[in-house]
């Protein structure tokens, strides 16, 4: 990914606490996540690479297009990798448009690290020198490629405690045909997030978080009036969109609470069509509010989740 040492490359973690045990091969410089406030020190430095969760990655990009004045002081990397968070082909598209650099999703787990690197055909290579991935049922069958399961890892590079057809609690499939980039190592084409993410709708279909994404270029388009958002599935019968006003730009206090609300209408009716969709065009059953708060919690590891099922 990095093409050897000699180039200079810019991570950006969570929090302060994940600098600890951080040692980097080659130049490189490491910021804590600031909603995308690192702009200017990350122009001076001119990182050939950036490697960063996606919602860091969406605050960059906000911030270019927000500030003008940013835009012609910032110097593109050659390319920007996304991590950690679950994100859409819309959303990469989105980030690629705003920093002027191709964006590209890295699927990786914390037992063994880099588990598939996204091509310019949108395809996820697996690194089969390092980890053996298998897509099984629900009954621990493999399933065909092209077909949705559960992820099976095993490592080939762990000596401490071998981790041998290990469950990580991820769905996704395997590719059908050989990928036109070139590459041979197989690769992952759809990765469906977290089983333990999952919607369930009242007549007991599930929804997986793939699914969901696909009415998130619409969250994008309401960027200028949220901070964050989250769509949480309270209990089988509710569902809520939780939305933050935007900190960073000018107006009142009245004035971006408004424009929170009304973005938040307009991810409902997203949402609301996502479940459709996904439910193959009969009603849903489910109760879907708009609840606007200053602040939405992150998960223990820092991450920041748009989807959250406490059905699960």
């Amino acid at each position: 990914i990095w093409k050897g040492l000699c180039c200079r490359g810019v991570w950006i973690l969570w929090h302060g606490g994940h600098l600890k045990g951080w040692s980097l091969l080659f130049p490189g410089k490491v910021f804590v996540e600031s909603e995308g406030y690192h702009i200017e020190s990350i122009s001076n430095y001119s990182p050939h690479y950036i490697y960063s969760p996606l919602s860091n990655a969406i605050g960059i990009a906000s911030r270019l297009r927000d500030d003008p004045n940013l835009l012609t002081q910032w110097v593109p990397p050659r390319c920007l990798f996304t991590d950690s968070e679950l994100s859409s082909k819309a959303q990469r598209k989105w980030i690629s448009e705003s920093i002027k650099a191709p964006v590209y999703d890295i699927y990786a787990s914390e037992e063994c690290f880099v588990l598939g690197a996204e091509c310019k055909h949108e395809n996820y290579h697996i690194p089969s020198d390092e980890v053996i991935i298998e897509i099984v049922d629900e009954n621990g069958k493999i399933v065909a490629p092209g077909t949705v399961g559960r992820v099976i890892v095993t490592s080939l590079m762990r000596k401490s405690m071998p981790l041998i057809r290990y469950e990580i609690g991820d769905m996704a499939a395997l590719g059908i045909e050989a990928c036109p980039c070139g590459n041979p190592f197989p690769h992952l084409t759809e990765i469906h997030g977290r089983m333990n993410d999952l919607f369930v709708l009242p007549s007991g279909k599930e929804v997986s978080v793939y699914q969901l994404c696909a009415f998130t270029k619409v969250s994008l388009e309401i960027e200028k009036h949220v901070g964050r958002w989250q769509v949480v599935q309270v209990d089988m019968n509710n569902v809520e969109v939780r939305v933050t006003p935007r900190k960073c730009i000018e107006g009142s206090e009245e004035g971006l609470q408004k424009g929170a609300e009304l973005a938040g209408g307009v991810l409902l009716k997203a949402v609301n069509k996502a479940l459709l969709d996904a439910n193959r065009n009969e009603p849903s059953n489910i109760n879907i509010s708009v609840i606007v708060s200053a602040e939405l919690p992150l998960h223990p590891r820092g991450k920041r989740r748009n989807f959250v099922s406490n059905v699960r």
